[in-house]
């Protein structure tokens, strides 16, 4: 075959032999960018979410004073109550390194596996509802007359100590909460009430964070697959890498939030509250950073520009 033949076939061939092969690979090539694009949607979203979530909290008003919330406390408990505990700010660390919302906590003796207990517990509620406090209980929480189940009754004989969250009450800007444990004690919280920002602020910055991982992740996918060398695999390991990190506090978080869901109709569950986790923190920064590292190795490298096609015989000096 003459050169000029070879020279005007030859990356036409090498053309249909790519695209033969990326006919063969078609399900990842579809799949990866979903994937992708599924991930970053997630992780954003959530972020966004959570960004939305605390702006919305910061417009939240004071806690009552030590005198309102020793009036709601008497009120619940039906009798004298000790000092409070004050945590002043929305959200913060308590002396056990946890995550908790800023609260005035009244702390009382029970016995956990007393079998009044539970009856003790209805009467809080009863008192609460009686002055105007919308309850919401909790399946932990179930009194008499108040489950079809006879075993929920709290006039069955109880399976085990009675623990953790009772039942909230709302009413105004406040919120009380009622929790037995750990240990032969029981806490009677009052918290704020999530203004109307929080959950408006949530869904807003999450669907905007979600649109925004969405077609990033498209993006960096079609950049990456035009990259070659080390900048390829160093994106390729560096999103992975940031998966990994990312993957215990975002799975935390949703694990919170189903639980939270599960207990309570109204639970306050701040979507920050995997990424805020002590033992995670440090992990998931990292995460953060190489999923940043990626993203700006897939879009400072260089991408491989390919053979261009030759429609006629190589020219001289070509």
């Amino acid at each position: 075959m003459p050169l000029d033949l070879r020279t005007r076939w030859a990356p036409r061939a090498r053309i249909g032999a790519l695209a033969a092969r990326a006919r063969s690979r078609w399900p990842a090539s579809v799949l990866r960018p979903a994937a992708v694009a599924l991930l970053a949607a997630v992780v954003v979203g959530l972020i966004g979410a959570a960004t939305g979530q605390w702006l919305g909290w910061q417009p939240a008003g004071a806690l009552p004073t030590d005198a309102e919330a020793a009036a709601i406390a008497r009120l619940a408990l039906g009798g004298p109550v000790p000092d409070p505990d004050r945590s002043e700010k929305i959200f913060q660390f308590d002396e056990a390194g946890r995550y908790s919302a800023g609260r005035v906590r009244f702390t009382v003796p029970v016995d956990p596996a007393s079998a009044a207990l539970p009856w003790q517990v209805k009467d809080v509620r009863v008192r609460l509802a009686t002055a105007g406090w919308s309850v919401d209980k909790t399946w932990a929480g179930d009194g008499p007359d108040e489950s079809t189940k006879a075993t929920r009754h709290a006039s069955a004989k109880p399976s085990g100590p009675v623990e953790g969250p009772q039942f909230v009450a709302d009413k105004g800007d406040w919120r009380v909460r009622y929790t037995v444990g750990p240990g032969s004690e029981a806490h009677l919280d009052i918290v704020r009430v999530a203004p109307l920002w929080v959950p408006l602020g949530g869904l807003i910055g999450g669907l905007l964070g979600a649109a925004l991982g969405w077609f990033t992740g498209l993006w960096a996918v079609r950049r990456w697959r035009g990259l070659v060398g080390v900048p390829r695999r160093a994106g390729q390991v560096l999103a992975a890498i940031g998966a990994i990190g990312l993957l215990p506090a975002v799975g935390l978080t949703f694990v919170r939030e189903a639980v939270g869901y599960a207990q309570l109709s109204r639970p306050q569950v701040p979507l920050w509250t995997g990424l805020g986790e002590p033992g995670l923190r440090p992990l998931a920064a990292f995460g953060l950073v190489a999923l940043l590292g990626a993203l700006v190795t897939v879009a400072l490298a260089r991408q491989f520009e390919g053979v261009p096609e030759v429609n006629g015989a190589l020219r001289p000096g070509d």
